[in-house]
């Protein structure tokens, strides 16, 4: 049986993963952006202000995020590239 505590420890590990990807992410969007992957540091782009989101409303949202992200993430994911990244 699950206890407060390990709830509570639980959350705080979740919160504490979800910095650790956001920050990993932001220097890949960095090093993106410098060798000039535009398609690539967009969709970083998108999944750093996603994660953001989920850190800024808490652990809860972390272990179930809202339909519209899921679908967002998806989208993201299978987004056909733009003409812009075609002629690069």
């Amino acid at each position: 049986m699950e206890t407060v505590i390990d709830a509570t420890d639980d959350a705080a590990e979740r919160a504490s993963n979800l910095r650790a990807i956001f920050e990993i992410l932001s220097y890949i969007h960095a090093d993106a952006l410098k060798d000039n992957y535009k398609e690539l540091a967009d969709r970083i782009e998108f999944a750093l202000n996603l994660a953001e989101e989920v850190i800024k409303s808490g652990a809860n949202a972390a272990s179930a995020p809202e339909p519209r992200a899921s679908a967002q993430i998806g989208t993201a994911a299978v987004a056909p590239a733009s003409n812009d990244d075609a002629t690069q």
